[in-house]
Parts: C-alpha cells; sequence; structure tokens
C-alpha cells in the first residue's frame, strides 16, 4: 500500500510535490505544514498530525504525520512516519 501511494507521487508531476522535492530540510523558516497541507489538496489526500508527549533530547516536540486518501474510504491510513 505505501509503494502504490509513494509510486502515484512520483508520477503525478505537480508543482507542490516538486517544490517538495527540492526543498531542503534544514531551511528552520520553510513553513513543511503548510507545504503538507497543500500537497496533500493537490493529490488529493488528507494530512492530520497526532502530537507525542515525550519531547526529544533538545527539548524539540514531536508528533507523527498521517495521509488519507480521498479517493477510497479506509480504516488505515495510507502512510504514518
Amino acid at each position: 500500500m505505501l509503494k502504490e501511494f509513494y509510486k502515484k507521487l512520483q508520477d503525478s508531476g505537480k508543482p507542490k510535490l516538486y517544490t517538495l522535492h527540492h526543498s531542503t530540510l534544514r531551511d528552520a523558516k520553510f513553513d513543511y505544514v503548510r507545504l503538507l497541507g497543500e500537497l496533500g489538496q493537490e493529490q488529493k489526500f488528507e494530512v492530520t498530525y497526532v502530537d507525542i508527549e515525550e519531547r526529544l533530547e533538545s527539548g524539540e516536540l514531536q508528533c507523527l504525520v498521517r495521509f488519507f486518501s480521498f479517493l477510497r474510504l479506509k480504516t488505515r491510513p495510507d502512510f504514518i512516519g
């Protein structure tokens, strides 16, 4: 299922996906939450976030990101990472 999800994203050739592929994760000012939301709209999936109570050693917060497909009804997310 994850393989199909990733393949569909790779083959789409849409602008938000291109932006994500050519962005650096080291840019602290880049709004990845906004980009994932826009990517979800473009690719027709919903993005939700689940907070994790435990902080990193650095004190930073962390969360899981869930992607749900709009194209078919499911009880499981396409990907959690």
